[in-house]
């Protein structure tokens, strides 16, 4: 199951949602103010502080019928996706790449391309969109009294980039530990652990799939799909890896560590 989720400052996206609850809870809302130190201690939530993938993209208007569209291939993503979603008159279109940055713009047009010939893609007024994946599984997510959280802590889905849903369990979990003095690293490795262990180990698996190892891939998970065997589909083909061989997890985190 995926969710479509709208962002930005605009009515009725998750941001703006959020926002409402926080002023409603009596939340002060600071804007263009930074703070670069925090005597008291706090949750750090900053965002990412490197990229070991990137995002470049549009936002657009379109006819288009509501769908959701994915592509594996180094020519439109290297090591990542391509990605067009549309519902609702309003469009996305990504090209995550996990190398050769400074390329980016050829990767986007490309992935244009292909979307235009194999599902018509039509864009009207497109505004150009980016962002930047940063993934660690860190030795502890917290210095003295300060919490780290979501990006910020290295907390996103190392296969596919994800991020939101371990951004809000995290703070939840930091705002839990100084209300109640537990242990911040022990209840995001109870929560979020396993899952950061099996996308780390998931990427570096995909990372040397190449070209005819994500048609594969694609095969497998349709085939899961088809039998009802949505743990495949969702978590790749390589979850018994991290409980039947406790070695895997520790060399790949080494490998991503080295190279982050």
């Amino acid at each position: 199951m995926a969710y479509i989720v709208r962002r930005g400052a605009i009515s009725g996206s998750l941001d703006m949602g959020l926002k409402q609850q926080a002023l409603d809870a009596g939340v002060d809302i600071r804007f263009s103010e930074s703070r670069h130190h925090l005597s008291d201690g706090g949750i750090v939530a900053g965002g990412p502080h490197g990229a070991d993938a990137i995002g470049v993209g549009y936002l657009f208007d379109t006819g288009m019928a509501d769908g959701a569209y994915i592509a594996l291939s180094d020519k439109l993503a290297p090591q990542g996706y391509a990605w067009l979603l549309v519902q609702g008159g309003r469009g996305t279109l990504m090209s995550w790449m996990y190398a050769d940055f400074h390329n980016e713009q050829q990767y986007l047009q490309r992935s244009l391309a292909f979307f235009r010939d194999k599902v018509g893609l039509d864009m009207k007024q497109p505004r150009r969109t980016g962002g930047a994946v940063n993934f660690l599984f860190p030795r502890s997510a917290r210095k003295d009294k300060l919490f780290y959280i979501g990006e910020a802590a290295g907390f996103q889905d190392a296969l596919w980039g994800f991020g939101m849903r371990y951004a809000m369990l995290s703070g939840y979990l930091a705002a839990r530990a100084l209300l109640t003095g537990q242990d911040y690293d022990r209840l995001w490795r109870q929560r979020l652990g396993g899952l950061l262990c099996a996308a780390l180990v998931n990427r570096y698996v995909y990372h040397r799939l190449e070209y005819r190892g994500y048609g594969r891939l694609l095969r497998s998970i349709d085939q899961a799909l088809r039998s009802g065997r949505t743990d495949v589909a969702g978590c790749m083909v390589t979850r018994h890896l991290i409980y039947g061989n406790a070695s895997v997890f520790p060399l790949c985190n080494m490998h991503y560590h080295r190279t982050a």
